[in-house]
């Protein structure tokens, strides 16, 4: 479950659907766990529901997603689910956020990638405007506060595939995959159209990522042969699971 600031957006994703339906027949509404529908602001208690920032992922795949801005003053603190709709029966999304006040991300730091080294890997997605900002902020799509999130969800799948503590040798190589996780991530969740072509960004990170996880798992054995893997998981399986996660 990710773990993010009251000011963070939240974004859901959810597949199932008919295609074609963005902007006029598919709803989304967010749920707090303790206080029910909390987006959107709605006159009609029994059915709040919003069509906006909708967009299908990859056109004709009836993939949904949305990525929606925190109110003024953030969201309070708890646990949030979105819950897409076509008129039949809703689909969540299987993401479950915490809110959490004061609550701070990984500083970058060890195998823990700043906004700047991100930055430099993809350069070409710090536009803002015409101009290259060379790193994430509030003037970027997306912005740095996104990117941040991308970065704690990468560092958690990339150590529950490994299994086991980073050790300061193989830091550079942890640093690595997780960069190509959060670059995945910034394609999926801002340039889904591209996702599905074969040379396509996503695709060529998806490979990044596969191979750099291979290297650390490597690595790793290397420098702590025979050490057990806790909760790792086959690369073949982490390598799955990259298809269909931002």
């Amino acid at each position: 479950m990710p773990t993010i600031r009251p000011t963070y957006p939240l974004v859901f994703e959810a597949v199932g659907f008919d295609s074609g339906l963005a902007g006029s027949g598919i709803w989304i509404r967010v749920i707090n766990a303790a206080n029910g529908v909390v987006y959107p602001p709605s006159d009609d208690p029994d059915y709040p529901h919003s069509l906006e920032g909708i967009t299908e992922r990859v056109a004709g795949s009836g993939f949904y997603g949305v990525t929606i801005s925190a109110p003024d003053g953030g969201w309070p603190d708890g646990k949030y689910t979105g819950l897409f709709d076509d008129g039949g029966t809703p689909i969540p999304d299987t993401t479950e956020y915490e809110v959490r006040a004061g609550y701070t991300p990984p500083a970058p730091g060890g195998f823990i990638p700043s906004l700047e080294e991100i930055g430099a890997h993809l350069d070409a997605r710090t536009l803002a405007g015409d101009e290259r900002q060379h790193t994430f902020n509030e003037d970027t799509t997306p912005t740095g506060d996104q990117v941040l999130m991308f970065v704690d969800d990468a560092v958690g799948i990339v150590q529950s595939a490994i299994g086991v503590e980073f050790p300061e040798a193989v830091w550079p190589a942890a640093k690595y995959a997780v960069i190509c996780r959060v670059a995945m991530a910034v394609e999926r969740s801002e340039y889904a159209p591209e996702t599905d072509e074969s040379d396509g960004a996503y695709q060529r990170w998806l490979g990044e990522y596969q191979v750099a996880l291979a290297s650390l798992s490597t690595a790793i054995d290397q420098n702590q042969p025979g050490k057990p893997r806790f909760g790792s998981l086959p690369i073949g399986s982490v390598t799955a699971q990259s298809l269909v996660w931002p």
